[in-house]
């Protein structure tokens, strides 16, 4: 839906359509819901769990879900290319070892997550022309500064593709990022993004110095006080 100007700027409008399609949402989360419950010998079931589960879906729902439909709807080629992402889920879900990864820094260097363990680090997914992952930057540096002598670093890995190097390259620069950028430039295709099921961005994990998932899509107050808690500092 294009918007106006006048409209983009109209509050009461916007909170207003916000909520009109909030409602739409939730209309459509139930239409999906009882089409499950009625037609789990469906192949079209599989589009219905992604439609409810959403971009960031929670694992325990998600096997739930999938546990109710009929064996040959599990096993048909929907159904197992389901089951492959259940088990990528599984694999990064909080209280899990984190997945290892290695990918091409921007001078060319293979860069793994195991190279950092011992420290507390945060995975951040995001991209050139990700307006939210950029604006998330100030902070991600604030906190970067702030613990870096305390074994805390951050990884990027960027969703752009071959044909944006340079922008990805511009965007790195210009927001002054110094921690580690990686990419095989592959855009939503990234090995990493698809190993971590990352769907939408910004996305962020939280991974110990035993490299354990602790915790996930800290963004804003939530990554400043996750932090504070675990370095017992002040926010």
């Amino acid at each position: 839906m294009h918007l106006s100007p006048e409209l983009k700027k109209d509050t009461t409008f916007l909170e207003g359509f916000k909520r009109k399609m909030m409602q739409i949402d939730r209309e459509m989360e139930r239409a999906y819901q009882k089409f499950l419950e009625e037609n789990p010998d469906n192949l079209i079931a599989i589009e219905a769990i992604d439609y409810i589960l959403g971009p960031r879906p929670d694992i325990d729902l998600a096997e739930k879900l999938f546990r109710n439909l009929t064996s040959s709807v599990q096993n048909s080629p929907m159904g197992l290319h389901f089951a492959a992402r259940l088990s990528n889920l599984r694999n990064v879900k909080i209280g899990s070892l984190a997945p290892d990864f290695s990918q091409l820094d921007t001078a060319g260097k293979k860069v793994s997550l195991s190279d950092f363990r011992g420290k507390y680090i945060l995975i951040d997914f995001w991209a050139s022309w990700c307006g939210p992952c950029r604006a998330e930057h100030p902070r991600l540096k604030k906190e970067f500064e702030k613990y870096k002598e305390r074994d805390f670093s951050i990884i990027g890995i960027s969703l752009d593709k071959k044909s944006e190097r340079d922008a990805w390259i511009r965007a790195i620069q210009k927001d002054k990022l110094v921690w580690s950028q990686l990419s095989d430039l592959q855009g939503w295709s990234n090995q990493v993004a698809r190993m971590y099921d990352i769907h939408a961005i910004p996305a962020n994990f939280l991974i110990d110095p035993n490299g354990i998932v602790i915790a996930k899509d800290l963004r804003g107050n939530l990554l400043s006080d996750k932090l504070a808690e675990i370095f017992g500092a002040s926010r």
